[in-house]
């Protein structure tokens, strides 16, 4: 889905706004060994913590989607990595498996619903 895509691009670039319009004002997120964040607020504070951390880097690539037969609603699976440095410069590398749902708005657009990630072993 283009939007996935988007919106992995949205966060390399390291714009808050731009990684958060991505979610419903609703939306959750949840990650393993991590509260539940609920809602686009508390998701906010999330993404300005990563993105404001110059040794954090997220990026993300789906591999598969299915939309429902109204087209309204989809889900995608996705491979993720998070890169973070340490203070040494070293980069350590954790890859993640994501399920998100999207909601097709009014006007066309897609919103994450719900977004759930787990470290791949």
């Amino acid at each position: 889905m283009q939007a996935s895509r988007d919106w992995s691009k949205a966060a390399e670039s390291r714009d808050v706004e731009k990684v958060v319009e991505f979610w419903d004002d609703n939306a959750v997120v949840i990650s393993a060994g991590e509260p539940e964040l609920k809602g686009k607020q508390a998701i906010r504070g999330m993404v300005e913590g990563s993105i404001n951390d110059p040794n954090f880097s997220i990026s993300w690539e789906p591999n598969h989607v299915e939309i429902s037969e109204k087209g309204d609603m989809g889900y995608l699976l996705e491979n993720a990595k998070i890169t973070i440095k340490d203070s040494t410069g070293n980069s350590k590398v954790q890859n993640f498996k994501s399920v998100t749902i999207w909601k097709k708005q009014a006007d066309s657009s897609w919103k994450n619903v719900v977004d759930v990630m787990s470290p791949k072993k």
